[in-house]
């Protein structure tokens, strides 16, 4: 039969939750003769946000030495990830040993 029309179609299931970066898409492709013999194919496309988000631009050190009236201020850090476009970084800053 040369006037063979495949159908297909997708849908997308489980991204309602909070992210909406782990979900599935089922994509389903049929096509029928004229004799009504049916062929199907179905296609799962499982989608995961595996990468972590990674910090922009030069980083401080880690560990540096300062005198007391010579402490560099927390600097503010950007971050991108590859399926989250609205990333928060928190920061946080610990002193410790300063009882004396």
């Amino acid at each position: 039969d040369s006037n063979l029309v495949v159908i297909k179609s997708e849908v997308i299931s489980g991204d309602q939750d909070e992210c909406g970066v782990e979900y599935l898409i089922t994509r389903k492709w049929s096509v029928s003769d004229c004799a009504g013999n049916t062929t199907e194919y179905i296609q799962l496309v499982t989608v995961q946000d595996t990468a972590a988000p990674e910090f922009e631009g030069d980083l401080p050190a880690q560990e540096i030495v300062a005198s007391c009236d010579d402490i560099p201020a927390m600097v503010d850090l950007t971050a991108t990830d590859n399926c989250d476009s609205n990333l928060v970084v928190i920061k946080s800053e610990v002193i410790s040993g300063d009882q004396d």
